[in-house]
């Protein structure tokens, strides 16, 4: 028992839970982020700066932690498998190439992101 009079497993889950929804934040943040088509880019004092590319691994990352979430969920969270589910089914189909070269693909998947980021 620790000075909060909870049982060290206790603490132990809900810290794995927390990581858990942290790490799909983290991914769909990052995400969201690349996901802005932007022609140009500019710094906090107006200079011009170089758009971040979009790599494939931006996808893969959050499709390959989906697949680790369903480990993760030590719990059962159903809020976390839900936003998992969303997350799959908003991906699904998704090619890295189209979302490179299609401002219309990038702003639907980034809705679809923003959505699921907005669950949080």
């Amino acid at each position: 028992v620790d000075s909060l009079g909870m049982l060290s497993t206790d603490k132990e889950l809900n810290d794995a839970m927390k990581d858990a929804w942290d790490r799909l934040h983290g991914v769909l943040s990052h995400l969201s982020e690349r996901l802005v088509f932007e022609e140009e880019k500019y710094d906090t004092n107006g200079k011009k700066v170089k758009r971040s590319p979009f790599h494939a691994s931006n996808i893969t990352n959050v499709t390959e932690l989906c697949q680790l979430l369903t480990k993760l969920n030590v719990t059962d969270d159903p809020k976390l498998e839900q936003a998992r589910k969303k997350v799959e089914v908003a991906l699904a189909g998704i090619d890295a190439d189209d979302v490179k070269d299609s401002q219309e693909v990038r702003e639907s998947v980034k809705a679809k992101v923003d959505a699921i980021l907005d669950m949080f």
